[in-house]
């Protein structure tokens, strides 16, 4: 786990779609979550997706990263090194993924895969197909992030205009 660093704009992909899947083989009955990515700057990390998904499973390492800067989101930075060595970080943000970082915390676990334009999660075409798991190491934040999460949350409740005590117990009840 990196605790300084500058990271390259052109290292962060997107999060195109998410949701979860139940893979009994790889978590016993836990929901492992999907990670649909917007690689359309990132072409090499859709081509290895898509390499590996045809393979035996490969090497890669996985670590969290935050900003100080930023107190609103969560980098997963991955880094393959078989079938070939490439690095990105998939930002995630509270607002959108906040859920999403708990069920990856969880399941120690996430699938990857390239967005398709004709894919969507809700879509009864959507697959797996060319999908990458990569295991999350156990206890590797760089931060206590379930407290950023809440602070996160009690603010925006009150920016929505709710009473201080009822934020602090909305906030205080996530996950």
């Amino acid at each position: 786990m990196r605790t300084k660093g500058a990271v390259s704009l052109s290292d962060i992909v997107h999060v195109h779609s998410h949701g979860a899947v139940a893979m009994e083989a790889l978590s016993g009955r836990k929901k492992v979550p999907f990670l649909v990515l917007d690689l359309s700057h990132r072409p090499d990390v859709a081509e290895l997706l898509r390499v590996h998904s045809e393979m035996p499973p490969g090497d890669a390492i996985s670590s969290w990263a935050a900003s100080s800067k930023y107190k609103d989101r969560l980098f997963l930075e991955i880094e393959f090194e078989r079938p070939a060595r490439l690095r990105f970080i998939v930002e995630l943000l509270f607002e959108r993924h906040g859920g999403l970082v708990f069920g990856i915390d969880h399941a120690k676990l996430v699938y990857l895969k390239a967005a398709e334009i004709e894919e969507a999660p809700g879509n009864a075409e959507f697959s797996l197909k060319h999908s990458v798991y990569v295991e999350i190491g156990a206890k590797s934040f760089p931060v206590d992030w379930v407290s950023w999460y809440r602070k996160w949350g009690y603010k925006r409740l009150i920016r929505n205009g709710l009473p201080r005590k009822v934020a602090k117990q909305g906030a205080e009840s996530a996950h």
